[in-house]
This record gives structure tokens, sequence and C-alpha cells, in this order.
């Protein structure tokens, strides 16, 4: 489990052992956007001989409002995590799980990537690359072992929504607690 926030991880990582009392669960608190220290846990993750088998690409955050208005230093922080992280995470760990012959990446679009909304052109383009990537990854990867599957979420009642309808203009990046991600607000079970 990988986001920025500990406790969180902590709290998701006792529900899962709970439940699945042979799974093991490792926590890195690791804020993402920092391309170095993401780096840096996949060596360590190698190093320690743990095999990433699944990559849920779930972080990312949105934003609201027509783009010469918004800060710019909060629509590059969206777009570095939700295009840029996405890719260097498949990119890095992608080459292991071929070399098994298994495994899978589960990205996480949206229908914004699909239908465009104005007041939420970033974001929209932003998830139009995720969906996009992942559907021609599933075709690339095809016979390799390694499956890719793209799900493309509505709108969810979450901490996302209020974040992005925000109107500050401090990036995300930058407020308290960093970027928020998927993981963080809304985590997979």
């Amino acid at each position: 489990l990988v986001a920025r926030r500990r406790d969180r991880l902590h709290a998701l990582a006792a529900e899962l052992a709970a439940s699945h009392p042979a799974l093991r669960v490792l926590v890195r608190d690791v804020d993402l956007l920092d391309r170095a220290r993401a780096g840096a846990m996949i060596d360590a993750l190698e190093a320690e001989g743990v095999h990433v088998d699944l990559l849920v690409n779930n972080a990312g955050f949105g934003d609201r409002g027509l783009i010469d208005e918004r800060p710019w230093a909060k629509l590059e922080a969206l777009l570095q995590l939700n295009v840029v992280t996405l890719t260097f995470l498949i990119h890095r760990l992608l080459p292991g799980m071929l070399a098994r012959g298994k495994g899978g990446v589960l990205d996480i679009g949206s229908v914004a990537g699909i239908i465009s909304k104005p007041g939420s052109a970033v974001y929209g383009a932003s998830k139009s690359f995720v969906n996009a990537l992942g559907e021609a990854l599933h075709a690339e990867l095809r016979s390799t072992g390694v499956v890719v599957t793209t799900v493309l979420p509505g709108p969810v009642p979450t901490e996302f929504g209020a974040l992005a309808m925000q109107g500050d203009a401090t990036p995300v990046s930058e407020a308290p607690g960093g970027p928020v991600a998927d993981a963080d607000r809304n985590p997979i079970k």
C-alpha cells in the first residue's frame, strides 16, 4: 500500500490483514509526485525480494474551474500525478511482470476521460490519457500473461470531489497533507 497518509495506510493494512490473515501487507508512505522517492521505494522493494504482481494505479486528484483561471502549479501537479506518475509506475513494474509471465495493471480512469465537461478540461484530458494508455496496453500485452484493465467510474461522493471543487489557488501538492491520492480517500476493497 502506497500513499502519503501513514495513518490511513496502517488502518487499511489492519483491515486487510484481519480479513485475509495469510496476506502480507507492506505499507510505504511515499508522495508519488516525488519521482525520486517513488523510484527509491520500488528499488527498495526489489532489493527486499518483493515482486509486485498487481499494480493498482489509483493515485490522482482533480481540479475544477476554467483553465485560464486555475493556478498553473495545481494543473501541473495534476498532470504529473495523473499522467506521468501512472506511466512511470507501469514502466518500472511491468518488466518484472513480463519476466515472470504473469501480473496485472489496474488503472483507474474515468468517464471524465470520455465525456468532456466544461470546467474540468485538464482533469478530463488526464483521464483520457489513462483510458487510452490502458486500452493500448491491454492489446499490446494480450498474450504475455499480464492483464491490463482500466476502470472508468463516474462521479462518486467522496472527499475527492469536494477537493476538486475548491476554488482556492493552492495546488493540492502544497496543501496540508499534499495531493489526495485515490487510495487515501476511497480504497478498493
